[in-house]
């Protein structure tokens, strides 16, 4: 039996909303003069299912440290503008052991705490994810020419997967396989030149990595099979 795939939909930039919260649009409405990179835009007569709430995990559990873990829930609420993403990060205690071997004690508070700053510079965005096998889209064919100029989004269902991820340079929403999805190594100890947008407090350091470790950046890169998409976090 062929395992389903998973596609992921870049939505807006999270902001702190104070007292702990954080919010953003998971999903933005957009229109056929205004489709994402692909040609895909969601309009507000898409079909997102009835999940009024989602789980919130890091880079969609392809972080090659962190791993697939829940780092908090958010409710969904439908807008004129989008679905808005709303809810506190708060690491559940059966992670809470993982994150403290890690980072060392207080591993979750480390984490979190950083998510935190960069939710702040505005480094961290909101990303969808759902089943391939779940999505429809309806192509929107240009009268004159007989051509198709976009694919209008009929059904999205969300609830299962709502990621922070590296804000992309590109600003519309983007709909991509998850295969062609490139983690950022935001906890890696390759030797790299530090992004100038990253400064020595927005890193974090893992005890348990090898003697010789370099400080942990912030490298954001995309990859797709069509375009690749490299950031500094400048946004």
């Amino acid at each position: 039996m062929e395992t389903a795939e998973t596609v992921i939909n870049y939505g807006g930039a999270i902001k702190a909303l104070g007292d702990g919260k954080i919010g953003g649009f998971l999903v933005r409405f957009s229109n056929p003069d205004q489709p994402d990179l692909y040609g895909d835009y969601f309009t507000e007569d898409t079909n997102f299912g009835s999940a009024k709430s989602s789980p919130v995990l890091w880079q969609h559990s392809f972080d090659p440290v962190i791993g697939d873990i829940e780092i908090g829930e958010v409710s969904l609420k439908k807008t004129d503008i989008g679905i808005w993403a709303e809810g506190v990060l708060q690491v559940r205690e059966e992670y809470e052991a993982f994150l403290e071997k890690e980072f060392g004690e207080g591993g979750s508070k480390k984490f979190l705490g950083l998510l935190a700053k960069w939710i702040e510079k505005e480094k961290i965005g909101w990303s969808s994810g759902t089943l391939s096998h779940r999505v429809s889209r309806k192509a929107i064919v240009d009268e004159t020419t007989g051509k198709t100029v976009a694919w209008k989004i009929l059904k999205w269902p969300l609830g299962l997967d709502a990621s922070l991820t590296p804000s992309p340079a590109e600003f519309r929403n983007t709909v991509v396989p998850i295969k062609e999805y490139t983690p950022v190594g935001l906890f890696s100890t390759r030797e790299t030149e530090e992004p100038e947008a990253v400064k020595s407090e927005d890193v974090l350091d893992r005890p348990s990595a090898p003697a010789a470790r370099k400080p942990l950046h912030l490298h954001v890169k995309w990859k797709t099979k069509t375009k690749k998409l490299t950031a500094r976090s400048s946004r």
